[in-house]
């Protein structure tokens, strides 16, 4: 197995220094399997970085079989450098810009050269590495179905989602600029892996997204079989199950929240999960769950205003 290191370049500032994203490949010298694996999207969500180290460390020791696997571990540089999520000069959201324009704006132009990067290698599936809230943990997110996806890719997807020891999590809007709708528009399988908090690299997330991404080489044939990979327990009702994604509920009032569940907790319908009070410790409002659920993770922050969803869950469906 042969390791490369390349930048893709973006364009010149006008200092004249040249802008471009890191590209990381491990090559076997037998044909197979193309896997890409994109991180710091977002540049707060340092994670999925952190991950593709730890997995190009395990392949130089174990080897690669058959294909290949490409990287872009940090997509977004300038989110990157003031932990902002977005494109820090235009503040546009890259992951809204796919597939890119090359005579658009600064982040459509980033996307359509990192798209067509990945194009360029005939991909045989592309995870989208990610990050949530601070109190999350980690699922796995499928596209919601559209008609101007490829169905087969789609459900290849969707079958490749089935086998990680993750929770299982369709979203609940489609995102037209989002990089895996466009892969999956174009017939390549895609995922999003949202692998718990952002801002920091937590360590036992990291250590577990790396197991979910080496079991889908080890299914693929690329890669040998690891000894007793940690699987975090999963809430027995969801275990296999496709959740569907549910934001929510709104803040209708400004105060503190304290919270009465925590992230991977199972909630029935009705069942008080948050309490907001005033500065004198008020009770304001009792927030409920929507239904029976996974709670996914919920905000940053104790102060909440009119307007905030203030969790995500994963809803759990009969």
């Amino acid at each position: 197995m042969k390791t490369h290191y390349s930048f893709l370049r973006i364009l010149t500032g006008a200092d004249l220094a040249i802008r471009r994203l890191p590209v990381m490949r491990a090559e076997s010298d037998r044909p197979g399997p193309v896997v890409w694996l994109t991180a710091c999207m977002h540049g707060e969500e340092v994670g999925g970085m952190a991950l593709i180290h730890d997995l190009f460390n395990r392949l130089r020791k174990n080897g690669l079989h058959k294909g290949q696997i490409y990287s872009f571990p940090l997509m977004n540089p300038w989110g990157f450098e003031t932990m902002g999520r977005n494109v820090h000069p235009t503040q546009e959201d890259l992951n809204r810009c796919f597939p890119g324009n090359p005579h658009g704006t600064l982040a459509e132009r980033m996307a359509q050269k990192v798209f067509d990067a990945i194009l360029d290698t005939g991909p045989s599936l592309v995870l989208d590495l990610h990050h949530d809230w601070v109190r999350s943990v980690p699922y796995g997110l499928l596209d919601p179905w559209h008609d101007k996806l490829s169905r087969t890719a789609w459900e290849e997807s969707r079958q490749w989602l089935s086998h990680c020891d993750m929770l299982q999590v369709s979203d609940h809007e489609t995102i037209s600029g989002s990089l895996t709708h466009n892969l999956l528009a174009r017939g390549i399988p895609a995922l999003t892996f949202e692998l718990g908090e952002s801002f920091r690299i937590n360590e036992p997330q990291i250590r577990f997204g790396v197991e979910v991404v080496w079991k889908i080489l080890e299914r693929l044939g690329m890669v040998d079989p690891m000894p007793n990979p940690p699987r975090p327990p999963l809430p027995r009702p969801c275990d296999g199950r496709l959740l569907e994604y549910a934001g929510g509920p709104v803040t209708a009032e400004a105060g503190i929240i304290r919270y009465q569940v925590l992230p991977g907790e199972i909630v029935r319908k009705n069942q008080p999960i948050a309490r907001i009070y005033n500065s004198f410790g008020k009770q304001l409002k009792t927030l409920k769950a929507p239904a029976k659920a996974v709670v996914l993770g919920y905000r940053d922050y104790a102060m909440v205003f009119p307007g905030m969803p203030v969790m995500a869950f994963g809803l759990i469906k009969d």
